[in-house]
């Protein structure tokens, strides 16, 4: 039966209450703050026994003085949450390429993985899981990391916003990027390349391409090693080979142009030289 209190008493204002209704289900009713109409925001939780609805009750009043109360409205999905943080979050404060890396991640990996969960329910144990399908099929490393850090930014901000009030993705490591290292050139490989290169039309800009497992359009510069000996310091031959110091040969990223003539040659890159080969020195860049 439903306790009724005094006659001529009644609850402190902002008290919860429980009751049975005309249902046969306990009801129990938690005043958690304020709406954003300045109406009182009472939370409803209900349940078979008197027992579980006061369970439920203590723990809404719980979250109530904690400040972790999950704010009003339809529940959020992890799909339909990214995809509002990137289109109204993200995308208004972030560079282009971020905005191309944070969506890839988006609608390539995380919406199609685990965008059905519901955003307040989602667990470490879901992510990781992800993570593990992801490797499975084979995603690189550097693409692992991609996916958690779009995810990590969207997280963070559903957090803020008091949509979540445990933040799954802060138990969840973060994937580590596996370095792979690179096989260089043999001196004979490259000065093969460069001679193919050499009679070639745009020959010059064929000759970038002897990289050592490095992206196209990238700076760095791979490295082949060969045997020390006296060579000149820093000398470019023909905008396409330079000559260290340290006896390292390399290709150079430039163009010819870009680089001022060398004063001085030794006759030890001399005689490297073939026939019609300018040097450049690397000081005139």
């Amino acid at each position: 039966m439903p306790r009724k209190r005094t006659e001529g008493t009644r609850a402190p204002n902002g008290a919860s209450s429980i009751y049975l209704g005309n249902d046969g289900y306990w009801h129990g009713r938690v005043t958690v703050g304020v709406k954003d109409n300045g109406k009182p925001d009472r939370r409803h939780v209900q349940a078979k026994t008197e027992a579980e609805v006061i369970k439920k009750v203590r723990k809404l009043e719980r979250e109530r003085d904690a400040g972790t109360v999950r704010r009003p409205g339809q529940e959020w999905t992890v799909e339909k949450w990214v995809m509002h943080w990137y289109a109204t979050i993200a995308v208004p404060n972030v560079r282009y390429k971020t905005r191309s890396y944070y969506w890839t991640a988006v609608d390539k990996y995380i919406v199609p993985g685990i965008g059905a969960h519901k955003l307040t329910r989602l667990e470490p144990e879901h992510i990781e899981r992800f993570y593990a399908r992801l490797r499975k099929e084979g995603a690189k490393s550097a693409t692992l990391q991609q996916v958690h850090i779009a995810l990590r930014a969207s997280l963070n901000a559903a957090e803020r916003r008091n949509r979540i009030t445990r933040n799954p993705i802060r138990a969840v490591r973060s994937p580590k990027i596996e370095e792979t290292e690179i096989e260089p050139l043999t001196v004979d490989d490259a000065r093969a390349i460069l001679r193919v290169a050499h009679d070639r039309r745009n020959g010059v800009r064929w000759g970038h391409r002897p990289r050592a497992g490095t992206a196209a359009g990238r700076g760095d510069r791979p490295q082949v090693d060969r045997p020390q000996g006296p060579v000149a310091p820093r000398l470019w031959c023909g905008g396409a080979v330079r000559e260290e110091a340290s006896g390292r040969l390399s290709v150079c990223p430039g163009h010819g142009n870009a680089h001022g003539p060398a004063s001085v040659a030794t006759a030890d890159v001399a005689a490297r030289l073939r026939p019609g080969q300018e040097v450049w020195s690397q000081a005139g860049r």
